[in-house]
């Protein structure tokens, strides 16, 4: 219910600026890749679970709804090595693959590179091997900050951040946190 607070006033602008501008949508679809780091979790059990640096990728299309609004669809990926619960070593992986909902403001500025911010809710798999061997689907929720360099009329080079949390997933009796930075380069075309 907390999460609600969040969502709802996203998902009203999105359906408002969509409602309004449905005529003028440009059509865009790409991917990005790049470092994915795993935050500390703190787990049900009061240790604290700890993974290595891992790796991120994904693909989204969209549509320009205004000229500075974007609205999209992504499916993402995300992998990290298990390092450590409760300072003993342990093997193993956390992955996700998540399917979002994404809104973003291209901020309008006259600049080589365009500054954008964004927000996303979706779903997230998220599975652990090794330390425990389970899955839980949850729901998720992102933050995006960054930039394009437009390199084309019709391409752009894109350089973000990417903060990504999920309701807290099960692998057994386990409970854990799950939350990611990742560091991301892509491309997004636009036809």
């Amino acid at each position: 219910m907390r999460h609600l607070i969040f969502v709802l006033p996203l998902l009203a602008a999105m359906i408002l600026g969509a409602a309004d501008a449905r005529a003028q949508a440009q059509l865009y679809a790409g991917g990005y890749g790049g470092l994915n780091i795993a935050h500390d979790a703190d787990t049900n059990t009061g240790q604290i679970m700890t993974m290595d640096l891992g790796f991120g990728f994904g693909a989204f299309v969209g549509g320009r709804v205004t000229p500075n609004v974007r609205l999209e669809g992504e499916i993402g990926y995300r992998s990290n090595d298990l390092e450590s619960l409760g300072g003993t070593a342990a093997g193993g992986d956390v992955t996700s693959l998540a399917f979002m909902a994404n809104g973003y403001y291209d901020i309008p500025v006259q600049s080589a590179v365009i500054p954008y911010v964004g927000a996303g809710i979706g779903v997230a798999d998220v599975e652990m091997n090794g330390l425990r061997n389970d899955s839980d689907t949850v729901f998720a929720f992102q933050l995006m900050a960054g930039g394009a360099i437009p390199v084309s009329p019709n391409v752009a080079l894109t350089g973000e951040y990417r903060l990504f949390a999920t309701e807290d997933p099960h692998a057994g009796n386990l409970h854990y946190e799950y939350v990611n930075s990742g560091v991301l380069i892509g491309i997004r075309a636009s036809f």
